[in-house]
């Protein structure tokens, strides 16, 4: 419960689904085009059924700017591995502190094992504009 009464937000609640993934073996270049067609910023590493990493836009990036050896890279080459993650059923302020400690503005969620979701930092910001700060929970109706 939360300090107002109500129990509070779940990861579950937040995130963005369904989620678009890709394999390791994908390129850099191909990954960036994921990215503009999903208009998303941060696409989760899958191999084997388990994801394996995470990669945001910067890292594709920077992989493009400086090409190792170079040809283009993968995204298994580029991915931070293993992938923040959290559980669905995790609170938001469990998500915030996981986010700052893990200094990353997005995090895989996952239902056990299996990816279900992503929670970005925007995700928590937007959910606060509607909940009523304390001033706003103490007013009558």
């Amino acid at each position: 419960m939360s300090n107002t009464g109500r129990a509070e937000v779940t990861v579950g609640e937040l995130m963005s689904s369904p989620v678009t993934a890709v394999v390791p073996q994908i390129d850099v270049l191909a990954a960036l085009r994921v990215m503009r067609c999903t208009s998303v910023h941060h696409l989760p590493v899958v191999a084997d059924g388990e994801c394996s990493g995470l990669v945001t836009e910067t890292d594709l990036l920077l992989a493009l700017a400086a090409p190792p050896h170079g040809v283009l890279a993968t995204v298994g080459e580029v991915c931070r591995q293993p992938a923040p993650r959290v559980e669905c059923t995790a609170t938001r302020s469990t998500a915030a502190r996981l986010m700052v400690r893990e200094e990353t503005d997005a995090l895989v969620v996952v239902l056990n094992t299996e990816v279900v979701g992503m929670l970005t930092a925007v995700d928590v910001v937007r959910s606060l504009m509607w909940q009523p700060g304390p001033a706003e929970a103490r007013s009558p109706p």
